[in-house]
């Protein structure tokens, strides 16, 4: 892999040098979408993390070629430094990474799938009962947790909608004031769910607080791997709760980002179909165990009166728990979070104008090839 991929940098020399052909944005698209792959192919079935600093090694040694390719800088210019500039980190941080989604990926596939089943009961392996060998899928296996696949209901894929559900997509200004209103002013019997999202320490956030006549009766937070499957898992938690505990015969949900509502009413197949199914099959269950209840799905403003405070959405975040959340977190941002507490300030002058990477920001080397033009 390592020759394969010192090949292919040299091969993509014909795209452009330091005078002419792609810029560095382009060439680092390029790097990331040609070299990367190569470098790690296969990594989910070979890369343990134990006893193979040598391969990597040999990986990092064939990367670092294409670093200095990528920067246009000189064979003798130390690696570190240039890869901070160009926002690629290294390959010890790039294959666990592709270990972490791989885990994310097994946990919504089905339960009967042949990858997740060969360990024990499928009928092609090649061992007696007797004997469990030790490999790289049956290592991952023991971080699966329960499968979120749901399977898809071929007559309710697609939007999915109830007579006793209101939603508008595209409200008027009139209607807007109207519900501006309502947030303000609620009625004393209706329950009036509050769903907003936070990051901190590159952890996403949703935030729900459950409201009856202006008064908050309950309120959490819920994390996920993105932001809306943290959102989903706000969702899901504050509308179970609200028709558990309060039996309301109406209930209505704010939500944002404005997006929300469309991504939370699609039941097409995707990664978090589980999450929606759930949210919707909750609600469907609760609309039909009694005629005389409805459901209504609104966007809001933070700057309306009734909604939560900045001040209230501060102190749930604060009290949220989010070294246990560690596990919610992307593969990407977990990534990035184990390299800032691994980055270690360096005495060389080369290392001197390099600051801690910054993932939410663009590589300094693009910064600067975007203001140049170049």
């Amino acid at each position: 892999m390592a020759n394969r991929a010192r090949s292919m940098i040299r091969g993509l020399g014909i795209l452009g040098n330091s005078v002419c052909g792609l810029d560095f944005s382009n060439w680092r698209k390029v790097y990331n979408t040609v070299i990367i792959p190569t470098l790690t192919y296969g990594a989910q079935v070979w890369y343990t993390g134990i006893r193979q600093k040598g391969l990597v090694k040999i990986l990092q040694t064939a990367q670092n070629e294409g670093i200095r390719k990528l920067t246009g800088a000189f064979r003798t210019s130390p690696v570190d430094p240039l890869h901070n500039l160009a926002g690629i980190p290294p390959i010890s941080y790039v294959l666990p990474k592709l270990i972490h989604a791989y885990i994310n990926r097994l946990w919504s596939l089905p339960p009967n799938a042949k990858i997740l089943t060969i360990q024990n009961s499928d009928q092609c392996r090649y061992w007696p009962d007797h004997i469990l060998p030790t490999t790289n899928l049956s290592c991952i296996l023991t971080h699966v947790r329960t499968s979120t696949y749901r399977l898809p209901d071929p007559y309710t894929v697609g939007s999915w909608t109830h007579q006793h559900l209101t939603y508008t997509r595209t409200p008027s200004k009139h209607t807007i004031e109207l519900h501006k209103d309502d947030a303000a002013h609620p009625s004393p019997s209706d329950i009036h769910l509050f769903i907003t999202y936070t990051k901190q320490n590159n952890i996403h956030i949703g935030t729900y607080t459950i409201k009856r006549a202006s008064n908050t009766i309950l309120s959490g937070t819920s994390t996920g791997p993105d932001q809306k499957q943290a959102l989903c898992g706000a969702i899901k938690i504050a509308v179970s709760s609200a028709i558990t505990r309060y039996h309301p015969l109406h209930i209505t949900l704010w939500l944002r980002p404005a997006t929300l509502p469309d991504a939370l009413l699609t039941l097409n197949p995707r990664r978090k179909f589980h999450l929606a199914h759930d949210i919707c099959s909750s609600i469907s269950t609760y609309l039909d165990a009694d005629p005389h209840t409805s459901f209504t799905l609104r966007t809001f403003n933070r700057t309306w009166p009734g909604t939560p405070s900045k001040a209230e959405i501060r102190d749930l975040v604060e009290k949220t728990d989010t070294q246990n959340s560690l596990e919610d977190t992307s593969p990407k941002d977990a990534m990035w979070a184990h390299l800032l507490v691994d980055y270690t300030p360096s005495d060389h002058p080369s290392h001197i104008a390099c600051a801690p990477p910054n993932p939410s920001a663009l590589p300094p080397a693009i910064t600067v090839a975007l203001e140049t033009h170049n």
